[in-house]
């Protein structure tokens, strides 16, 4: 209410100062364009309060006009033609002038209801945004764009944007061309090149992403530029991750691809994702014929329960270790592996899937079984020596290099009891101690004589005092 007052009161000022200065002109107009300072005020008052201020300051000031300027003055005189013509071309005119000032005001306010409601969006949108003029100059700045550049509006109001927005290759250190530079000269929208990094005041950086384009207005003439960007450092430090993780992806496929043991990957359902080379030799079959089968393809049809065991150990997320069984080839054949499967979890621990190793064990086990042949054979062997070497019906005994005795026969102890000895004191002794000793004495050192490569045996028989018979083989060895 107030404002409306203010305003028809400011018309009426209006009105006021047309006559007045309508009157200081008089002596120089005289009776010519007595309304002519009344259009200014007409056009105040559209300015001031639009249309309905300007018809009444219209009327007002014509009435005003008409009495103080027309002939006859000081009379109001509508009869006259001249008067007549007068008041129309002065009402046309008026509106006229309404008309366009209204067009005006309603452009007017469009565009700064526009201006704000751009100036709002720019303000709350997430991207830095500066603008400039022709010259580069920064005409407006958002606040993502202060705290990017580290500038505040105030301050770089005016300034060349390259002296705000600074950018250089974040990996040769270079500058990089400004792309609001290539906007205003080409008209063209400009993006930035990979890997910049900005500058702030400070002298900190922050990997940015940006584009600029040209300003134009209504008749498509270039008035400025836009510049967005924004911060990329999360983006950035994602790629760095996924090319690392890329990398490790690759090395472990390296990694697997030439390993000599077969690797197999799998689902939970026991789906064959990966097969490696190792398993192409193992099985038989190539990655395209395995990739896709269930797995149950190579297990013998009465070990199909040891993959539910499987599958049921990875669920719960236990890994499974040296698990012997038996798989098949191609060609239909046997192979005696040893499986390690490990569980296959995601970013959230759950577990999708499974990767199994498996290890031909065939010719260890073939290994295996000769042992424990070759061990049983020398077990029974030795079984029968030790029987015959215990029984024999002469003396029989055993001497390291040196002729130490190490085992004696039973009838070693029969005549070294006789001899007042027992077999306790013969072991671990000379056997040039024992009865007789003297001659064995004289054949060992007989046998030492002989070559190494010789297996030669000297046998010797004497009695002794009980009149029973001695004898020994005596074999030198390399």
């Amino acid at each position: 209410m107030r404002s409306s007052l203010k305003a028809y009161a400011l018309g009426l000022i209006a009105v006021l100062a047309a006559v007045f200065l309508r009157r200081l002109l008089d002596p120089l107009l005289g009776d010519s364009y007595p309304l002519v300072t009344l259009f200014g005020a007409v056009a105040a008052a559209v300015w001031l309060r639009g249309y309905r201020l300007a018809i009444p300051v219209s009327l007002l000031g014509y009435l005003a006009c008409h009495f103080f300027f027309l002939e006859p003055r000081h009379h109001f005189d509508l009869t006259g033609t001249d008067n007549i013509v007068g008041l129309v071309a002065y009402l046309f005119t008026c509106s006229l002038i309404i008309l366009f000032g209204e067009a005006m005001k309603t452009a007017q306010t469009r565009a700064s209801q526009q201006s704000e409601v751009l100036r709002v969006t720019l303000g709350s949108i997430g991207d830095a945004v500066i603008t400039t003029d022709t010259e580069g100059r920064i005409t407006y700045m958002n606040r993502v764009a202060e705290s990017l550049t580290g500038w505040s509006f105030r301050e770089a109001h005016n300034q060349p944007l390259q002296a705000v927005f600074q950018i250089v290759n974040e990996s040769t250190r270079l500058q990089v061309e400004n792309p609001a530079k290539r906007a205003l000269q080409d008209g063209i929208v400009v993006g930035l090149a990979n890997h910049t990094v900005l500058i702030k005041k400070d002298g900190n950086e922050c990997p940015i992403d940006d584009s600029a384009a040209p300003i134009r207005d209504e008749e498509g003439r270039v008035t400025g530029c836009v510049l967005i960007f924004r911060d990329v450092s999360s983006q950035r430090a994602l790629e760095r991750d996924k090319a690392q993780q890329l990398l490790t992806a690759r090395l472990l496929a390296s990694i697997v691809e030439s390993s000599n043991d077969a690797i197999i990957g799998k689902t939970l359902d026991g789906v064959i994702q990966s097969w490696n080379a190792a398993a192409e030799q193992l099985f038989g079959f190539t990655t395209e014929q395995a990739v896709g089968q269930h797995i149950s393809f190579i297990i013998p049809d009465e070990r199909i329960d040891e993959e539910t065991h499987i599958i049921s150990s990875l669920k719960a997320g236990k890994r499974v270790e040296h698990f012997e069984t038996e798989r098949v080839r191609s060609d239909g054949k046997r192979v005696s592996v040893s499986l390690t499967v490990s569980p296959i979890k995601d970013d959230t621990g759950s577990v999708v899937g499974a990767s199994k190793i498996v290890r031909d064990f065939t010719k260890q086990r073939a290994v295996e079984e000769r042992e424990r042949e070759l061990l049983a054979q020398a077990a029974e062997a030795n079984a029968k020596f030790q029987a015959f070497f215990e029984q024999g019906a002469l003396f029989a005994g055993i001497a390291d290099v040196s002729g130490t005795v190490v085992a004696a026969n039973r009838q070693s102890c029969f005549h070294g009891k006789a001899a007042g000895s027992q077999r306790s004191k013969l072991l671990e002794n000379h056997f040039g101690n024992a009865p007789g000793g003297h001659l064995l004495r004289t054949w060992w050192i007989r046998s030492k004589r002989l070559p190494t490569k010789r297996r030669l045996a000297h046998r010797f028989v004497r009695r002794c005092p009980t009149s029973s018979v001695m004898a020994a083989n005596v074999l030198p060895t390399s």
